[in-house]
């Protein structure tokens, strides 16, 4: 489709292959397979991934060698996946507890379960969900894209991390727990930076003569993906803290600060320019868990028993969720094998979020973690012995969505693309239709991309491929800004625009400014189509990094009467705030709970509630199976004079303010898990697509004006 004004020839997988471009094969190594296998490995690669590990090649920071292990996702009947593995002599690794001991499919002794019990395996096998992942070299991915029935299951893939294949695992000896605590679910968090030293996580024991404090935790995971120093038994990515470690580091307080030995711990494990959120005042996973099962151990009550996941710093830096898959799932899964293993109920506190996806339930994710809880209810014979809570998403004011309903009478539509100036990140874009599922969204709509300077892109891939985006130098010499995935991996044709950033050391950079973006029909048929902006912001509590890009139109300024401002989308605009709910649950189901928050109307009625600013709203195309918003709000602020609410900051008797549907999730799950004081239902309160079931109450935040 031609547009006019000057355009680029774009260079394609093939080409690339063929040596003309090679900054991304020099990081999987491609070329040393055939181009056959390169080109049908690209359908399987999420362009998240792919463009983030383009970026990381061009800045010479590509993984050291231990890092080469590749998560890949499959689908399929575990079985028939390893027996394909043999008969072709690929040798990769299956994570048994994820992250544990793993086995060569075709050593003796042959595999491990997923979990310690077999039969949990067996479950995920039977529904037909995705099987698991396995860890690979990069050579193996050409073997694999040359074996068709391999290909067919391949899912997915994520980022690399390190493994030591020949270390040896255990499973975690958990602490014993009391009767009472047995009949209390073990609350569990994954998040960034967890202060396990904090009093509010402990609890008073009898002891010879006096009374001292105790943790209860019964284990912490530090993930890392770089090498760890010292030997942990028990599994081959990061570190496990076993309840007994966490005691050892307890009795270092009288000596030495909380400071000091996260600095210490934190070294054996961390790179010294890794984030460290322990050494900062304010640690995201240390407020959630505190909000979900802090308490005073002077109260003298015993509290839930605690296991947290402690996510590697670089899952939480990069907020498009690029490095979050893998991990997240080792989580969950390691957190479900425990809790297994012991009989014990659990809830996962997940107030985690990246808000672009087609959000129809079938991303490999939300199937993923979806299949594990339904497995893990199954064989404890229980429909709530393993919930998930997640946070619904702070992005209702972004605009980081448009809608356009093209037909005869609108066959185009436009949107601007703001990317920011001095913004290290790189930038996404998203297109997929709504509705009826499109095998080949080229097919039904034409793509312009214009840059600040004029420069214009006009093609979309075929299939399953994608097309680099290049723009001559001073010297009249080609330079990739970026590139145009087209792919399938949510069950429906989409199309990604990956930019690279407006400055750092990558020499991949683009324009900052204004970008147009246009789509229009090319067929007789109406077509919805969904825009979304990936998340690329800097996370809370870490150093200035990435800007956020955001949509834009002249009519996205109408008067909003709740703050007096001008920023409402209004008209033939497009942007919505609409379908902005976090993509990593979006369908939701049994022992699902999405959290959106909830603060004071002070202009209502008595005990009236209004969605926070943040929160976001559900679309017709995003909302849950059940029915439009969260299944679940909670107070997320305590309203305009007193901003968001008061939580454990990382160390002992310090506090930090929060706000956000990650509070509503920490106190949903403080709810669940009957950890006085419980929340209030309000069950004549309205629900929308931005507002639950209402529970009101402090829920475990800390007082703002603590008495003497």
């Amino acid at each position: 489709m031609a547009f006019g004004l000057r355009e680029f020839s774009v260079k394609n997988a093939q080409a690339r292959c063929a040596g003309l471009w090679s900054v991304k094969i020099a990081w999987y190594d491609w070329c040393q397979g055939t181009r056959e296998a390169a080109l049908a490995y690209t359908a399987h690669i999420d362009p998240f991934v792919d463009w983030t590990m383009t970026i990381e090649s061009a800045r010479r920071t590509s993984p050291e060698a231990e890092r080469k292990w590749i998560p890949v996702f499959f689908e399929g009947d575990r079985d028939t996946i390893n027996a394909l593995f043999v008969q072709h002599d690929i040798p990769v690794f299956l994570p048994a507890s994820s992250g544990g001991d793993c086995t060569m499919p075709c050593a003796e002794g042959g595999r491990q379960p997923l979990y310690q019990d077999s039969t949990l395996e067996f479950c995920f096998a039977e529904e037909g969900q995705v099987a698991g992942f396995y860890f690979v070299q990069p050579q193996q991915l050409h073997q694999m894209a040359e074996v068709p029935a391999l290909r067919a299951l391949i899912k997915g893939a994520g980022v690399p991390v390190c493994l030591d294949p020949t270390k040896r695992t255990k499973p975690l000896s958990v602490r014993s727990a009391s009767a009472a605590s047995k009949q209390t679910p073990i609350v569990a968090v994954i998040d960034d930076g967890i202060g396990y030293l904090n009093a509010r996580f402990r609890k008073r024991v009898a002891g010879k003569g006096r009374t001292r404090t105790q943790t209860r935790f019964l284990g912490l995971w530090q993930q890392s993906i770089q090498p760890v120093q010292d030997q942990c038994p028990y599994v081959k990515i990061g570190r496990v803290l076993s309840a007994e470690d966490i005691e050892a580091d307890l009795c270092r307080l009288g000596l030495e600060t909380e400071f000091d030995v996260y600095r210490s711990r934190n070294a054996e494990i961390f790179s010294d320019f890794t984030h460290r959120s322990t050494e900062q005042a304010f640690s995201h996973g240390t407020a959630i868990l505190d909000l979900a099962a802090g308490l005073d151990p002077k109260d003298g009550a015993e509290g839930a028993d605690l296991l947290a996941v402690q996510l590697p710093p670089e899952t939480l830096e990069d907020t498009s969720g690029t490095h979050l898959p893998v991990f997240l799932l080792m989580a969950v899964d390691w957190l479900l094998s425990l809790a297994y293993t012991e009989a014990r109920s659990i809830i996962i506190n997940v107030s985690l979020g990246f808000s672009a996806g087609t959000k129809t339930g079938e991303s490999l994710l939300e199937r993923q973690l979806r299949s594990r809880i339904a497995c893990f209810n199954e064989e404890m014979d229980n429909a709530h012995a393993g919930r998930l809570v997640f946070a619904y998403g702070n992005s209702y004011r972004e605009r980081l969505a448009a809608q356009f309903d093209l037909n005869d009478a609108l066959a185009k539509g436009t949107m601007d693309w703001n990317i920011p100036p001095d913004d290290p990140t790189h930038s996404f874009l998203q297109i997929h239709r709504i509705g009826q599922v499109s095998s080949d969204l080229s097919a039904e709509i034409g793509l312009r991309l214009a840059s600040p300077s004029g420069a214009v892109f006009t093609v979309i891939p075929p299939v399953d491929q994608f097309e680099d985006l290049v723009v001559p130098d001073d010297a009249g010499i080609g330079q990739v800004i970026g590139r145009i995935y087209h792919d399938r991996l949510e069950g429906t044709s989409r199309l990604t625009i990956a930019l690279a950033p407006t400055t750092g050391s990558s020499g991949l950079l683009t324009e900052s400014g204004t970008w147009k973006v246009t789509v229009q029909k090319s067929s007789a048929q109406s077509v919805s189509l969904v825009l979304q902006v990936q998340r690329d912001d800097t996370a809370a509590g870490f150093e200035r990094g990435g800007r956020q890009s955001f949509l834009d139109h002249r009519d996205a300024y109408g008067f909003d009467p709740r703050t007096y401002s001008y920023d409402v989308p209004e008209g033939a605009s497009g942007l919505t705030r609409n379908g902005t709910n976090s993509a990593i649950m979006a369908k939701g189901g049994a022992g699902i709970v999405m959290a959106g928050a909830i603060e004071p109307d002070p202009m209502d009625s008595r005990n009236a509630v209004r969605p926070t600013l943040e929160t976001a709203g559900s679309a017709d195309w995003s909302q849950r199976t059940l029915g439009a918003g969260p299944t679940h709000s909670a107070i997320g602020s305590d309203g305009y004079g007193s901003y968001g609410v008061v939580a454990s900051g990382t160390f002992s008797d310090t506090t930090v303010v929060v706000d956000g549907t990650s509070v509503a999730a920490a106190k949903i799950t403080r709810d669940l898990s009957n950890i006085a004081p419980t929340l209030e239902a309000v069950p004549d309160a309205a629900r929308t697509n931005r507002i639950g079931e209402v529970r009101v109450g402090a829920g475990g935040a800390r007082p703002r004006h603590p008495e003497s």
